[in-house]
Order: C-alpha cells, then sequence, then structure tokens
C-alpha cells in the first residue's frame, strides 16, 4: 500500500471508531464488517475499538485465571466481545467460528485464515488454503462432546475432509436427530409410567373387594 492510502485507511477506522459513541460494543458499521477482502482494515478496527473499551485482553487472553474471583465477571464480559465480533463479520464468515470457546480463539481463527502471507503462484495460496481448512475442521472436531465421537469418526474417515462450514453443517443435523429421538423416548417412558400408575390404581381399589370375599361367613 502507498502512504496515501495507509493515511487514508487509518482515517477510514478513526472515523468509525468515533462514530461508535460511548454505549459498550455498539455493533460495528456494516461497512467495515469483515468480508473476506478487507481483512487488514477490519483488523484494525476491532483491535483499536476493543482498546478503547479496555477489552484488548479479550484478543490476547491475558485476562484473570479461572480460579480468581474477578474471573466470572471477566467470561461474562468475554462471551460479550465474542457476541460483539461475530456481528462484526459477514454471516458466512462468522458460521464458521460460531463454537469456538473465547474471543480470543475467534479472533486468532480469523487471523490463521486473513493473514497475508506472500506467495509466489496461485497454486500456493490454494494450498495454504486447503491445509488452514484442514487445521480448523480438526480444531472444530476436538472441541465437540464425547456424545458426538461417532459422528466424529464418520467424519474423519471419508476419502475428501469435508470443509468447516459443511462438517458445522453435519453435526447440527446429527444433534437435531439426537433432541428427536430424546423426546420421542421421554413421550415413551411418561406413557409407560401413565398405564403402570393406572394399572396399580385398579390393583388398589379391586385389593379390599378381594379381602371381602375371603372374609369367612359367620356361623347361625
Amino acid at each position: 500500500m502507498s502512504g496515501k492510502e495507509i493515511e487514508k485507511s487509518k482515517n477510514q477506522v478513526e472515523s468509525a471508531v468515533a462514530n461508535q459513541g460511548s454505549n459498550e460494543l455498539q455493533n460495528i458499521q456494516t461497512a467495515y464488517r469483515l468480508t473476506g477482502k478487507n481483512y487488514l482494515k477490519w483488523c484494525q478496527l476491532v483491535r483499536t475499538f476493543l482498546k478503547g473499551k479496555g477489552k484488548l485482553s479479550h484478543l490476547i487472553g491475558t485476562g484473570p485465571q479461572k480460579d480468581e474471583t474477578s474471573f466470572k465477571a471477566w467470561d461474562e464480559e468475554d462471551s460479550k466481545v465474542m457476541s460483539w465480533l461475530w456481528n462484526s463479520m459477514e454471516p458466512e464468515i462468522s458460521d464458521t467460528c460460531m463454537f469456538l470457546p473465547t474471543a480470543k480463539d475467534i479472533w486468532e481463527s480469523e487471523m490463521d485464515h486473513y493473514r497475508c502471507i506472500e506467495m509466489k503462484c496461485s497454486s500456493d495460496v490454494a494450498a495454504l488454503k486447503k491445509f488452514i481448512e484442514k487445521d480448523r475442521v480438526y480444531d472444530f472436531l476436538a472441541g465437540l462432546n464425547t456424545e458426538f465421537d461417532q459422528v466424529r469418526v464418520q467424519i474423519l474417515g471419508k476419502e475428501e475432509l469435508p470443509t468447516l462450514n459443511e462438517t458445522i453443517s453435519i453435526v447440527r443435523t446429527e444433534e437435531s436427530r439426537r433432541g428427536v429421538m430424546l423426546e420421542a423416548l421421554s413421550n415413551e417412558g411418561s406413557a409407560m409410567l401413565s398405564d403402570e400408575e393406572r394399572k396399580l390404581s385398579m390393583d388398589q381399589t379391586a385389593l379390599p373387594n378381594f379381602k371381602k370375599l375371603e372374609q369367612p361367613r359367620n356361623s347361625n
């Protein structure tokens, strides 16, 4: 970039930050959202804005430890920063990092994907993008709970590893299927319980009558 272009970009960033006002983590202007082609400008805007709000620690991971009393409040604030970061991206980009656990993970994920690395030819760029995509898929699968072990094995066993978007879609489908199955099992269990309760009630009603039949008649 030329000196004029750098100065122009700097002025645009400062203007966007100034227009945010004093409200906490107000959504970024649409024109400055991450599209995949404006990473450097977006990166500068995000760092400048969060630094001005005193929340840069959420990007670099220098918050309190989990056993410290201030961690709960910081963790709640981190969730707000995560939401703000997602809103600062185009939906097709935010979807790829929706399951990451912290703001730092989201930030580093986008750095890995969009940082500028000089390549000699287009094939090098394609190879790098493919490598980064696989790495993000592996990170996503590694963070899944144990109940998704089977779907994790199925994805890793495919001849060609799906993209991150495809992987997320597969996991969401499996999650929905499990939810339907659990609901069906719950309804079935409730029906069985009602049948047992009805049977028990009938037995309790019949028992006094049965005892009356068993009582010997008084001799005259």
